[in-house]
């Protein structure tokens, strides 16, 4: 939506990596934006090294890979399946903090993938917003009339718009 996600996650991996916290920085395998499979990057280009994973079992076969890991960030959330939200209820059992970026609802306004449970068992949520092409603020995500539903995409796919825009169809 081009809020900030992921640049947010990105700043909260680097803060932990900076205090020397073991965290280990995952995205969903179908995510090939900017040319790279091997990292998680942001619009304006910034970029961290991640794991890649289709699933939640995925996930936590990374983190059982690494035992020290003590964060595992998330990118795009919304795209994974299985239960994401009882996973990060149980790594938060055993000490391990799970830190999420995703868009809580697809273009058709419903609640995307796992995000609706995560957003419930959230200890604490950030919810971001950018500005609608009409001065607005943003509140969901509309897919071009061209672009496939449930594609991970940037701006060529998707377009950031407020309540009116995106029921007026403007």
């Amino acid at each position: 939506m081009f809020a900030g996600k992921t640049t947010g996650l990105l700043d909260r991996v680097h803060y932990f990596r900076g205090a020397g916290v073991p965290t280990l920085l995952v995205k969903h395998a179908s995510d090939k934006r900017y040319g790279s499979g091997q990292s998680v990057t942001t619009h304006s280009g910034i970029a961290l090294a991640c794991m890649s994973a289709s699933d939640v079992t995925d996930i936590a076969i990374l983190a059982q890979q690494n035992p020290d890991v003590k964060v595992v960030a998330i990118d795009e959330v919304q795209f994974f399946g299985g239960d994401v939200a009882g996973w990060a209820v149980l790594a938060r059992s055993v000490g391990i903090s799970v830190i999420v970026a995703g868009l809580d609802r697809e273009s058709s306004g419903k609640t995307f993938g796992p995000m609706g449970e995560l957003l419930a068992q959230a200890d604490v949520v950030h919810k971001l917003k950018t500005d609608c092409k009409c001065g607005l603020l943003a509140h969901q995500t509309r897919r071009k009339p061209d672009a496939p539903e449930g594609m991970v995409g940037g701006s060529e796919r998707y377009e950031s718009v407020c309540w009116e825009c995106y029921y007026r169809r403007g």
